[in-house]
């Protein structure tokens, strides 16, 4: 799985065998706030997401190249082995590596946009195995709670942010879990609509851009809600 920098992504997985990934209330915001939009804060912009029983899913904005290097030479330290054992190609590099420090003397401008797309992937994969295993240790389980790939869309066109961060606040509703956006409680949907009137944060200024402004946002959701796409869900839900 790679994730470029400045790159808009549709990010989603389910439980091992379609089985459950959040058990209570509080697994759900402990996932969203103390791991994802915590854990990978200074990796991406976490534009919209929805969680369900056993799958979830995230529309990601991938932080800029030097962004994500500052911020892992902080969290790792050094460059994780498991990144360098996914890019060959360094060991050709005539630098001194994995210290950070000597990423200067690193001419490619392919190979640094791979390695910082290496290094959100690792940090993702760490965040997901820290809330595997509290959850495991929460329902006395063992085995791996996620499925082992998490699929990735890259969303291209501005037409695809759209109509994919609508498709992720709607999600519940196909899923009968509710008739409305705001009768979710785990989604993004309401972070949105409590903060209308507000301030707006990054994640939201971004989204609101995408859309034309936060009036437009919810509009868009209104035609959505009843004129959408079955074809957009996938198979694997």
């Amino acid at each position: 799985m790679i994730l470029e920098p400045g790159k808009y992504y549709h990010l989603f997985s389910r439980g091992n065998n379609r089985g459950k990934i959040f058990f209570k209330k509080e697994n759900y915001d402990y996932f969203i706030h103390s791991k994802i939009l915590h854990y990978m804060l200074d990796y991406m912009d976490v534009l919209a997401w929805s969680l369900l029983p056993n799958h979830y899913h995230l529309t990601v904005l991938i932080k800029p190249m030097e962004d994500i290097f500052i911020a892992a030479e902080r969290d790792f330290g050094k460059i994780p082995y498991q990144v360098l054992v996914n890019l060959p190609e360094l060991a050709l590099q005539d630098i001194n590596l994995p210290n950070f420090k000597n990423l200067a003397n690193l001419n490619s401008t392919e190979l640094k946009t791979k390695l910082a797309a290496r290094l959100v992937t690792e940090r993702l994969r760490r965040c997901l195995l820290g809330y595997a295993k509290a959850i495991n240790k929460q329902e006395n389980r063992t085995g791996s709670l996620f499925q082992k790939i998490m699929r990735r869309d890259h969303l291209p066109e501005i037409d695809d942010l759209r109509r994919n961060i609508a498709y992720i606040h709607r999600n519940p509703i196909h899923h009968r879990m509710c008739h409305e956006y705001s009768q979710w409680g785990h989604s993004s949907y309401n972070h949105y609509l409590k903060n209308r009137n507000n301030k707006p944060t990054d994640a939201p200024i971004i989204a609101y851009d995408i859309f034309g402004g936060s009036d437009a946002f919810f509009k868009y959701h209104d035609k959505y809600l009843y004129h959408w796409k079955e074809k957009y869900i996938e198979d694997w839900e």
